[in-house]
């Protein structure tokens, strides 16, 4: 489907959530990400919002252009879980100076360092206080986020390198346990946290909490049914070719959206329906209330699931 798309924060989800810190076998790192390419308009048609570069795992919100012009800075270098964090964010820097000279200096043929170190003397103080504010001004309107999810080369298995980077600076998640990118985080995180995911759950436990945030994160603008979900772990003997981790296949995101929609998605409770009438019938003070159809089955099933409860306590 296709539709417009506001100005604002970047149309999609990533996800990542931290579990088993404490099993034996290492902690694991369950990531998400819809498949919504945005920009004027948008199309649910599966983007690459997941990047891979040896183990390491780079979900991104955004231009995907921004995206494959950082990481042609990151897939040349030989780096290590020390460097990666710096490598990161100069590479976010670079890439974020070089948007902003091109959407201002690229009509003079002028980098943003040669900006800096002339600009003053090319266009004199009034114009390039002018240049400087509408600079300043637009950074604004960088919202290109990311999170990376590695691990170090030690033997401990406890703890992922697992960190974000946008124009706010670098934020560790490695403590909090997860964290979201996109128009669809705050939902995605609202969800996790209302199911009360901790970095010490289980695998089972986890790959149904990120689902179901994914899933509830659909309702916001931007964000695309298309799931593509990735279980990241530290390397072992056992994965001697292709990424340390494995991807949930298709078939069985389905089967997690089916029990989703069937029992985990939120909803009014049937049971507690008559207290919900009881209520609201009393807010007219007895002028009578006008029930609708809907109105009548919610009563039926309500009085069908007493029924059934009392059967079962017999």
């Amino acid at each position: 489907r296709y539709r417009s798309v506001p100005k604002g924060r970047p149309m999609t989800l990533c996800l990542a959530a931290m579990c088993e810190q404490s099993s034996p076998q290492g902690a694991k790192v369950v990531c998400v990400v819809d498949g919504m390419l945005s920009h004027t308009v948008s199309a649910d048609m599966d983007a690459p919002k997941m990047l891979f570069l040896g183990d390491w795992v780079f979900m991104f919100a955004g231009q995907l252009s921004n995206a494959d012009l950082m990481m042609d800075d990151i897939r040349p270098v030989k780096f290590t879980s020390q460097d990666i964090k710096a490598l990161v964010r100069n590479s976010y820097r670079k890439r974020m100076a070089q948007w902003s000279a091109d959407r201002f200096l690229l009509q003079y043929d002028l980098e943003m360092h040669e900006f800096k170190k002339d600009g003053r003397q090319i266009f004199g103080d009034e114009r390039f206080a002018e240049l400087t504010r509408t600079i300043e001004q637009d950074a604004a309107n960088y919202q290109e986020s990311v999170i990376v999810v590695g691990w170090g080369t030690g033997t401990s298995k406890a703890k992922p390198v697992f960190f974000g980077m946008n124009r706010d600076g670098l934020m560790s998640h490695a403590l909090d346990s997860y964290a979201g990118i996109g128009s669809g985080a705050e939902v995605a995180m609202a969800t996790l946290l209302a199911m009360g995911h901790k970095r010490y759950a289980t695998l089972e436990e986890t790959i149904y909490s990120v689902a179901a945030a994914k899933f509830s994160a659909e309702m916001c603008e931007g964000v695309g049914k298309t799931t593509t979900m990735f279980v990241s772990w530290k390397r072992t003997d056992d994965d001697r070719s292709g990424h340390s981790g494995n991807f949930v296949q298709p078939p069985q995101i389905d089967e997690l959206r089916d029990v989703w929609e069937k029992h985990g998605r939120p909803r009014v409770p049937t049971r507690g329906w008559s207290l919900f009438s009881r209520i609201a019938t009393n807010l007219y003070g007895g002028r009578g209330r006008q029930l609708s159809l809907q109105h009548l089955q919610k009563e039926s099933e309500a009085m069908r699931s007493i029924s059934r409860k009392s059967k079962r306590e017999k």
